[in-house]
């Protein structure tokens, strides 16, 4: 009866207040009466009694006294921790029947003086319609037809994936290019290093590796002032520790990419015996 009173006065006592947070989460702040944390403790040598084993008595009934001497303070004071904020959860859930409760709690952060803790609880998201507006939203039909240029580009796509490489020495537009990238600090010395890998796509899309690459060959080194702001994001130096002046290159491997055509002979090749019978 002691205990079940104990509870309840709990639950009289315990203010807990919760707020909306950032991330489909709540983040709730619990503040104990001094009752609440005597009524912890108790519970908690309680809970360790049951469990306690001491010479001349029977495991599970040493009384609390001597429980309380053969146990560590720490001990104690984390299954009281514990004790309070499963009596706050339980609270929680039971005055917000209305929110799904998902996940445990996280980012657990207790007073100096043990009297307060704040912690967040995810819930389900909840979505909200503020207006009606999506009932005059108008989708235009989707036009499924191919055209010349799909068409080209899928084939094209599909001559890419059975492709061969040939190693070639001089960097061109069409060809497939590796580096390697090191980054050098005012006095030269190196901070970071990694590979590069540029193509087709790369050239067009930026125009300062077409100025540094092309028509250089293998072996050959190139120094690049850097400038985070006006760099692509591939050659980003990615560490906070210092920054970097120079980024220097060096080509490892350049590749010309052969396409196959897809006659008779090249699609049984790749396809074999099956539906797949010519380009169309």
């Amino acid at each position: 009866m002691y205990y079940i009173y104990l509870i309840f006065l709990i639950f009289l006592l315990m203010n807990i207040k919760l707020e909306t947070g950032k991330a489909s989460n709540y983040i709730v702040t619990i503040t104990f009466e001094q009752s609440d944390l005597d009524g912890f403790h108790t519970k908690a040598l309680a809970t360790i009694q049951k469990d306690f084993d001491y010479k001349g008595f029977r495991k599970g009934h040493v009384p609390l006294d001597i429980v309380k001497q053969q146990t560590k303070p720490e001990y104690v004071s984390m299954v009281s921790f514990e004790e309070g904020i499963n009596q706050a959860l339980q609270q929680v859930v039971k005055e917000n029947e209305d929110k799904q409760w998902i996940g445990q709690p996280y980012d657990l952060e207790p007073s100096e003086d043990g009297k307060t803790i704040t912690l967040k609880l995810d819930v389900y998201p909840v979505v909200e319609t503020k207006n009606q507006n999506y009932t005059k939203v108008a989708m235009d039909t989707i036009n499924s037809d191919l055209t010349d240029a799909e068409i080209d580009d899928a084939m094209l796509n599909l001559r890419k994936q059975f492709a061969t490489y040939d190693n070639t020495d001089t960097v061109t537009i069409e060809t497939t290019n590796r580096m390697r990238m090191i980054f050098l600090d005012a006095e030269g010395q190196e901070l970071d290093k990694g590979s590069l890998f540029v193509n087709e796509a790369d050239f067009n899309e930026h125009k300062i590796f077409q100025d540094l690459f092309i028509g250089k060959k293998v072996g050959d080194k190139v120094d690049l002032a850097y400038d985070h702001d006006k760099l692509p994001h591939v050659v980003h130096y990615h560490k906070d520790d210092k920054v970097p002046t120079t980024v220097q290159f060096e080509i490892i491997n350049v590749q010309t990419i052969n396409l196959p055509e897809l006659n008779a002979e090249t699609i049984a090749k790749l396809f074999g015996n099956n539906e797949v019978t010519d380009e169309a």
